[in-house]
């Protein structure tokens, strides 16, 4: 389990997010959100990948499927 402060404004959207019933709970709307982090900022994705491989938390095969590829292939 990771503990993250969130500043008290997002906590409280947090909050109304669930109590509106869009959300079960905080962390399936953290989860949600980095989905669409990694969606809209693909170069994000692209770090991640490097990141993870350098400190040998991903293989080069795993690392590679982080990647994202073009939208034209």
């Amino acid at each position: 389990m990771t503990t993250v402060t969130i500043p008290s404004a997002f906590e409280n959207e947090i909050k109304a997010l669930i109590r509106a019933g869009l959300y079960r709970n905080k962390g399936e709307l953290i989860k949600d959100a980095l989905i669409n982090l990694f969606q809209t900022k693909p170069d994000l994705r692209l770090n991640l990948a490097i990141e993870m491989y350098k400190n040998k938390e991903l293989s080069i095969g795993r690392a590679a499927a982080h990647i994202p590829y073009p939208k034209y292939i």
